[in-house]
């Protein structure tokens, strides 16, 4: 059987040869964290069954079959796509990994003890070993045994345990997905019983990738009016939305928006009602919020949630919108006292409107002294990323190279900035391919999203299993890193930061390479 082992910190292709690397690598993990590797096969005849029989004692393995995607632009230098003409394509390709179109594998398909068909001549695997809490500091045996038809091998190392243990996560992450979506995109019923199974199981991926915080979004609230004309507000599927977020270990529940603008640059706020939308600032338009957050704060202290709550005002502000975003912030302080307000910023002069500011990881670094005068007030400070940045900055778009998705954790751990939030979980575009288109046009005919902007999940052909992606494990991957840097630098900070800059030096310097990553990897989790 042709194979290479190769680092799951780096991209494969379906034209990815295969190299001289053939030995299991040095499994390295901490207690509560996990090891990966990728496996990449060649001379495979297809329609034969492809297995991966992983033999690891008491240690949970996985393999997933990696599926390829296609990234037709390339992203810009600022974010969003270049111009699909040559000339950009020799600006791009100093920060972008290959230029568009092409293919590269992302999504993760489970093999499963039956195995998968064989679909082309070339395949890759990425394969991840756990390890619980409970796991004692040790080396241990581990065999893979792959087959395809005819042709096997088997892979044999070792599994290393240090004493590093990852407790439950302090750092916040939020990926925005849409409960409607998951029900669309597998052709299920909205709500009904099915639809609850699969919200679960996009859940399920959420807590895998470590992530804690959940947003509640409007379009799941049923409001009306009853008899006297007044509002009415079911929130039943959200309760049951949250009830089962909660019992699967998520921790914070984060309020969607209540006001949003007609666009980016618009600078006026206005709030869904029942009979459509009403400007935030009219009597109409406050006599909503009034009812609506008072509902939204009595349902929360019903259940005992309200001290779990962090409440976004209007996404994005900016100068234009700067005004009425201040007086919004403060009706919804009057109507949910002492619950945190947190909105994604396009502007550091927001000044007693925000308590957890989140700005793009670029726009932080330029802006980073006024960032901190606000942390030095007592504020937080987490950071995101979305059609923007490009170029160099890191972000967790197709076209970059791997490592990034990873860094975007060391990021957090780098500048102290204790969150992260992503809009793009599951957020497909009407009639969007996710394997096939990755870069829909947004707005304007043309003006496009960068590849994979809009999701790190993907539905199976089938429709009946979501998958999970490379840059979803890669961001597990930093997860775990950043509450092991964050241990490390409770006792011996200077060592921690040394680690981190040998990877990350800013947000837009930290394409350290597999082998350079691997090593300080395994000196961090060995400095315990």
């Amino acid at each position: 059987m042709l194979y290479s082992i190769e680092s799951s910190s780096q991209w494969l292709y379906p034209d990815s040869p295969v190299t001289q690397r053939r030995e299991l690598p040095a499994l390295v993990a901490a207690a509560g964290g996990s090891a990966s590797f990728q496996v990449l096969l060649n001379g495979l005849v297809p329609g034969d069954t492809l297995t991966a029989a992983w033999d690891c004692g008491a240690f949970p393995a996985q393999a997933f079959r990696e599926l390829p995607v296609q990234v037709t632009h390339n992203t810009g230098i600022k974010g969003f796509t270049v111009e699909d003409i040559p000339a950009d394509w020799e600006t791009a390709k100093a920060y972008a990994t290959r230029p568009a179109p092409f293919w590269v594998y992302d999504a993760l398909e489970p093999v499963g003890k039956a195995g998968v068909p064989v679909s082309a001549a070339t395949e890759a695997l990425y394969l991840s070993v756990s390890a619980p809490l409970s796991a004692r500091p040790g080396t241990y045996p581990v065999s893979l045994r792959l087959q395809a038809g005819e042709q096997s091998a088997v892979l044999q190392g070792q599994l290393e345990i240090t004493r590093a243990a990852i407790p439950e996560e302090t750092l916040a992450i939020t990926n925005w997905f849409s409960v409607g979506k998951m029900a669309a995109a597998h052709g299920l019923a909205p709500y009904s019983q099915p639809h609850w199974d699969m919200v679960r199981r996009y859940g399920e991926l959420m807590r895998r990738a470590r992530q804690n915080v959940f947003w509640v979004t409007w379009d799941n609230l049923v409001i009306g009016r009853d008899a006297a004309g007044d509002y009415t507000f079911d929130f039943s599927r959200i309760q049951r939305l949250i009830e089962m977020y909660l019992s699967m270990g998520f921790t914070q529940i984060e309020g969607a928006p209540i006001y949003s603008r007609e666009n980016w640059d618009a600078t006026v706020f206005f709030i869904p009602g029942p009979e459509g939308r009403i400007p935030a600032l009219s009597p109409e338009g406050y006599a909503l919020s009034a009812a609506l957050l008072t509902a939204w704060g009595a349902f929360l202290q019903e259940n005992g949630w309200y001290d779990l709550l962090i409440q976004h005002v209007g996404d994005e502000p900016h100068e234009g919108c700067a005004e009425e975003y201040r007086i919004l912030s403060g009706i919804v302080r009057k109507f949910l006292p002492g619950v945190p307000l947190i909105d994604a910023v396009e502007m550091h002069g927001l000044n007693g409107a925000v308590d957890i500011w989140v700005p793009k990881d670029d726009f932080y670094e330029r802006n980073q002294s006024a960032f901190e005068a606000h942390r030095a007030k007592g504020d937080e400070l987490w950071f995101y990323t979305c059609c923007i940045p490009g170029g160099f900055y890191a972000n967790r778009l197709l076209d970059m190279p791997l490592i990034r998705s990873r860094m975007l954790h060391w990021g957090n751990y780098r500048y102290n900035l204790t969150g992260f939030l992503h809009w793009g979980l599951n957020q497909w575009r009407p009639d969007q391919d996710p394997y096939a288109e990755t870069c829909p046009e947004h707005g304007a005919p043309n003006h496009r999203l960068p590849a994979g902007d809009t999701h790190v999940v993907y539905p199976s052909k089938d429709g009946k299993e979501v998958y999970g992606s490379m840059r979803l494990e890669a961001m597990r991957g930093g997860a775990e890193e950043y509450e092991l840097l964050c241990q490390l630098a409770a006792v011996d900070k200077e060592k921690a930061d040394t680690l981190a800059s040998m990877c990350f030096k800013a947000f837009n310097a930290c394409d350290c390479p597999a082998e350079t990553f691997e090593e300080v990897r395994a000196q961090l989790l060995r400095s315990f």
